[in-house]
C-alpha cells in the first residue's frame, strides 16, 4: 500500500497538504493545499481524514483523485484522531480554553457527528478498538470509553503523578505511552497493562487497580520489555526481602515472571 503523510507546504502552520508516496515507485502525489494548523490525521476506506484546531476543523481527502472536501465543527480545536471498523474519531478541546477536552465520534459516511464526551484535559492522543476508545489527557490521564455511545468505562490515573505524553500505541494488549520532561529533554515509555474494562480478552480486570498489572502470573507471556517507575529491586517479592539496587523512573528493565504478591495494589514482578 502507499505511505501517507501530512506535512507543510509553507514551513508554516497556515497551511497543510497530504503527501502520497508509492514505495514501489517513489512517485509522490500531493493533495490541494488544505486548511491551516492540521494536528492529526487517520485512515478509514479510501478516503483520509485529517484533524484542524483552527477551522475548517474536518478535512476529509480523496486516496484516489486526491480531492477534498472540508467540513466545520464550530467550536472545537482538534488535536487527534483514530478510528475502528465503524467510526472515525477526533480528538481536542473546546476553543480557547485550556482544560476542556472533548472526544467526538464520526460516521465516516455520513462526517455526522454521533457520539461526544467531555474530560478534564485536553485529548492530545487516541486509541481506538472494536470495542473501546482511550482518550490520553494532556497531563497523563487516560479515559476508556464504550465505542458506540462513548459512555465513560473507566478513568486511568497513573501512579508517576503529572507527565507530558507525547504518543501512545497498543502492542499485544499493552498500552504503550511515551513521555517528554523538561527541561532536560529525558523521555520515558510507560507500559499499561489491564487497562480494558472488560480486561484481556473478555476475562474480569481488576476495577480497584485500573491501568496496572494484573495479578495473574499467566496474563502475559514473559520476557517483556518495560520502564521503570523507580524505586528499590529487591532479591524477593516483598519489603523483608535484601535489597539489590534502585532504579531511576523511565529507566529500562525486563519483566521475566509476574508474582501473586501485591503491594500497595501492585503485583511484584521479577526483573
Amino acid at each position: 500500500g502507499n505511505v501517507w503523510a501530512m506535512t507543510l507546504p509553507q514551513c508554516s502552520s497556515e497551511s497543510s497538504r497530504i503527501v502520497r508516496l508509492d514505495p514501489q515507485t517513489g512517485r509522490l502525489s500531493r493533495s490541494a493545499v488544505l486548511g491551516e494548523w492540521r494536528k492529526a490525521m487517520t485512515a478509514y476506506g479510501g478516503e483520509i481524514f485529517v484533524f484542524h484546531t483552527r477551522s475548517p476543523e474536518l478535512t476529509v481527502v480523496d486516496m484516489g483523485s486526491m480531492n477534498h472536501t472540508t467540513y466545520s465543527v464550530p467550536g472545537l480545536s482538534f488535536w487527534s484522531a483514530a478510528q475502528n471498523a465503524s467510526r472515525v474519531f477526533g480528538g481536542g478541546r473546546v476553543q480557547r480554553t485550556k482544560d476542556e477536552g472533548l472526544v467526538l465520534a464520526f460516521d465516516p459516511v455520513s462526517r455526522q457527528e454521533t457520539a461526544r464526551a467531555s474530560v478534564s484535559e485536553r485529548v492530545v492522543q487516541l486509541h481506538a478498538n472494536d470495542q473501546h476508545v482511550v482518550a490520553l489527557g494532556a497531563q497523563g490521564t487516560m479515559w476508556v470509553f464504550d465505542e458506540a455511545t462513548l459512555e465513560l468505562k473507566r478513568t486511568i490515573t497513573p501512579s508517576t503523578g503529572v507527565y507530558s505524553p507525547r504518543v501512545m500505541l497498543e502492542h499485544n494488549g499493552f498500552l504503550l505511552v511515551s513521555s517528554y520532561a523538561e527541561p532536560s529533554g529525558q523521555g520515558s515509555i510507560f507500559v499499561f497493562d489491564n487497562w480494558e474494562p472488560a480486561g484481556l480478552n473478555g476475562a474480569p480486570g481488576d476495577p480497584g487497580v485500573p491501568g496496572n498489572p494484573g495479578a495473574n502470573p499467566n496474563a502475559r507471556a514473559f520476557p517483556v520489555g518495560a520502564g521503570s517507575w523507580g524505586g528499590n529491586v529487591r532479591n524477593g517479592p516483598g519489603t523483608t526481602f535484601s535489597l539489590v539496587t534502585s532504579l531511576a523512573q523511565g529507566e529500562p528493565v525486563t519483566r521475566l515472571s509476574e508474582t501473586t504478591v501485591i503491594f500497595n495494589g501492585y503485583p511484584w514482578f521479577e526483573i
